[in-house]
């Protein structure tokens, strides 16, 4: 979709240093339509450009649409804006590329396996019957 591509658009943007390129592709691209992606990228290139309030009301913005994602991203992130990157660093990678991340692994429906083939040190559950 065409927000999708905006997305992806400030995200390279980012990459590049192009913060404030990157914030006007997110713009529009979360003007389009509400991506759990864009949102964290958006946060990542508000911080970048020293807007830590804007930074950390698309932070919030994200906590709502995935907030397992986010959960487990934040562990040991730490406070302030730091933290704050480090949590939105972590859930860009947990999302393995997905920019778009499905709902039902973003709230905790998902697969855990995802999350350990990323590199965290999330909780292993206990096949059904199964102990420990």
């Amino acid at each position: 979709s065409d927000a999708e591509a905006w997305a992806w658009r400030g995200e390279a943007r980012l990459g590049a240093g192009r913060a404030a390129a990157a914030a006007a592709d997110l713009d529009r691209a979360l003007a389009l339509r509400e991506i759990l992606g864009a949102r964290l990228v958006r946060a990542l290139a508000r911080g970048k450009l020293g807007d830590e309030r804007g930074a950390a009301a698309d932070l919030e913005a994200a906590w709502e649409l995935g907030p397992f994602l986010l959960a487990v991203a934040a562990r040991g992130a730490g406070k302030g804006p730091k933290g704050r990157r480090r949590t939105l660093e972590a859930a860009l990678k947990l999302s393995l590329g997905n920019r778009t991340v499905l709902p039902t692994f973003a709230s905790g429906r998902g697969r855990s396996f995802r999350l350990r083939a990323a590199g965290t040190t999330a909780p292993r559950r206990a096949a059904p019957g199964r102990k420990r």
